[in-house]
């Protein structure tokens, strides 16, 4: 959002905002979004705070627990999957629910409209959210809710050309122990979904051709007090509350369901305890190139060495020798030098 005129004129050059100004809030719904984005669809990229094992999203077991009550008999009597267990229903509710959050499909008051379309280009351009949300597209990580029937820009239960990951873990967990019946999937996800709407879990989202669900936020929690499940193989793991070790100890990898989560270990590590106690301060990075004009690298290096710092100004530069012997670029924790200057090697 460094391109916006505010920030690039206003705040950088002359240290105060416009009245009025709508950076503020173009701001707030970036920073809103950005935590939505690291707990769901964002949530298995790179370190952040959920694959570290300092916090998660998730329901609350007791509700997947009566959810599970209410599904288990009917598996056995209108489907006749006599062999599942309570605890692989359990397995089979939860790993649904968490897959539907990494894929980003909880409700957002920015996503009415597109839960139920499924229109990333429309979504991305339309009321202003280009000025603040990040760029998404078909090809690249965004939010994608879920359709029983088959449509184009949700998941779906089946495919016609490879299995999904809905069925895959239907067999993973209900099918474990035994037969199941043939091309029942879409009608046995059916009874899942309605008895987790009625637990308040999922929400229905009324749409043209079929309806579309997602996760309820007001039944997602915030969980810090994580523990590490380790598969049985030792190459694995997933973060959960502590206090759903139990119900989940042996439940099947998401990403690997021929491998079971049997063993736990401490979800945190030294990332997890630097988050908590070090002093962190977001990373501003700019270019001192002889590219700029005089009086920009001399802004540029009066912000970098202010004796009061304000959060907007520039920590981190990108130079050539432009920034060699003789300028003054106040203190500095740390240099990383890329190859030796040519023209003189004191520099």
């Amino acid at each position: 959002m460094t391109w916006q005129k505010d920030w690039a004129e206003s705040l950088q050059k002359q240290d105060i905002l416009p009245r009025n100004s709508h950076l503020p809030e173009r701001v707030r719904k970036r920073l809103e979004w950005q935590a939505f984005a690291d707990f769901t669809y964002l949530s298995r990229r790179g370190r952040n705070l959920d694959t570290i094992g300092k916090a998660t999203l998730t329901p609350r077991m007791e509700d997947i627990s009566r959810a599970a009550d209410v599904v288990l008999p009917v598996l056995h009597e209108k489907f006749g999957i006599r062999h599942v267990e309570f605890s692989n229903v359990v397995h089979w509710l939860w790993g649904f629910l968490c897959h539907l959050r990494q894929r980003g499909a909880v409700m957002h008051p920015e996503m009415e409209k597109y839960a139920s379309d499924g229109n990333i280009f429309a979504f991305t351009r339309t009321q202003g959210r280009a000025e603040w949300l990040p760029g998404m597209g078909e090809r690249t990580p965004h939010p994608i809710f879920l359709s029983v029937r088959r449509r184009q820009g949700f998941d779906n239960i089946v495919s016609p050309k490879v299995p999904t990951f809905y069925k895959t873990w239907l067999y993973a967990t209900v099918g474990a122990n035994g037969l199941m019946p043939e091309n029942a999937e879409e009608e046995i996800y059916q009874e899942a979904i309605e008895s987790l709407i009625k637990e308040g879990l999922l929400l229905r989202i009324e749409s043209d051709p079929t309806d579309v669900f997602g996760l309820n936020p007001e039944a997602l929690f915030l969980e810090t007090r994580l523990v590490r499940l380790r598969s049985d193989k030792g190459k694995r793991g997933l973060n959960v509350p502590a206090d759903s070790v139990e119900a989940l100890m042996g439940i099947p990898g998401l990403d690997a369901p021929q491998e079971k989560f049997t063993a736990q270990d401490s979800a945190g590590g030294w990332i997890a305890e630097r988050f908590s106690r070090g002093d962190l301060r977001r990373v501003f990075s700019a270019e001192h190139t002889g590219l700029l004009k005089r009086d920009q690298r001399e802004a540029l290096e009066q912000r970098f060495k202010a004796k009061v710092q304000q959060p907007w100004y520039e920590n981190l530069l990108s130079a050539t020798p432009t920034l060699e012997m003789g300028v003054d670029i106040g203190d500095l924790s740390s240099v990383l030098l890329c190859s030796v200057p040519p023209d003189n090697p004191t520099q």
